[in-house]
């Protein structure tokens, strides 16, 4: 482990105060983000940070819409910690539950393995985007309250479209 990654680990494992920080990985991907897998004792999890320069309010927006989706039954993961970045993680972050799966669209439409699920994956996504429709508005500090149907209306018919 190099030290940046021994240094990240010990700010873990103080911010969690969940036993010792081990297999820590950056992850590709997460343009917007840094994202790394680890274990806390024996429980794998994710932790995302934001990078240098990036806006301070988003993480605590995501974190509480990961945790009104969470309690409508979105198939969200669990966020099991956050910090605004005032602690020796340097910039905002969150720990989420590390869930099992395949995020590559190819791979899930075409390879063996997910062609059981592909019948299923519609009815799943609409209930998953039903649920999340079920969030009161309200339940997430932040969230523009406006009808953004009724002004893209606005300005399509501002245009003659």
């Amino acid at each position: 482990m190099s030290g940046d990654d021994a240094d990240l680990a010990a700010a873990l494992e103080a911010a969690l105060g969940a036993g010792p920080v081990s297999g820590l990985r950056r992850l590709s991907g997460g343009a917007s983000r840094e994202t790394f897998s680890f274990a806390a004792g024996e429980r794998p999890l994710i932790l995302q940070r934001q990078r240098p320069g990036a806006l301070r309010s988003g993480m605590a927006r995501e974190v509480a819409v990961l945790r009104a989706a969470h309690a409508e039954g979105v198939p969200v993961p669990v966020v099991v910690a956050e910090g605004d970045g005032r602690d020796a993680l340097g910039r905002p972050w969150m720990v989420v539950s590390h869930v099992e799966g395949e995020t590559i669209a190819r791979k899930i439409l075409r390879d063996e393995p997910y062609a059981a699920a592909l019948p299923l994956l519609a009815g799943q996504c609409g209930v998953a985007l039903a649920r999340i429709h079920r969030i009161p508005v309200g339940a997430v500090p932040g969230l523009d309250e406006s009808d953004q149907v009724a002004q893209f209306r606005a300005t399509l018919d501002g245009v003659g479209e």
